[in-house]
């Protein structure tokens, strides 16, 4: 997400939380810091921007894909789902605009839940068609 001061929760799916509980045991000591997936470079906190690059460039996705094209790629799925316009740009941690935006006090977590849900068993389940 865009550097941002202000809190963001995030709604987990099931494969996310399975994927915490696989880290959970496959560590034998929490890290003091909190990080799940801590740099892989001293001084080993938090990602820095490039992380999400690199892992593109070993999936041999380099050229093919963006952080920006991955964020849009959910957009379109969401709004071809039918998930209001403010429930994906609030999942993407943008600030509404116009005049809305300030009056706006919740973070309408209920249907982020609902869309990652739903984002997540349309990816699983595009993962498990391409291994068959």
């Amino acid at each position: 997400m865009k550097k941002n001061e202000a809190a963001h929760r995030v709604p987990l799916s099931q494969p996310a939380l399975d994927i915490l509980a696989m880290m959970k045991d496959a560590v034998a000591h929490p890290r003091p810091d909190g990080f799940v997936f801590p740099s892989p470079t001293p001084p080993h906190g938090a990602m820095t921007t490039m992380a999400f690059k690199r892992l593109r460039d070993r999936m041999g996705l380099a050229g093919k894909a963006t952080t920006h094209g991955f964020r849009s790629t959910l957009t379109d799925w969401a709004r071809e789902h039918g998930f209001p316009p403010d429930v994906t740009e609030v999942a993407l941690a943008h600030k509404l605009q116009g005049m809305r935006g300030p009056y706006e006090r919740t973070d309408i977590l209920v249907p982020r839940k609902q869309m990652m849900d739903q984002w997540a068993e349309h990816l699983t389940s595009s993962l498990g068609s391409r291994r068959a």
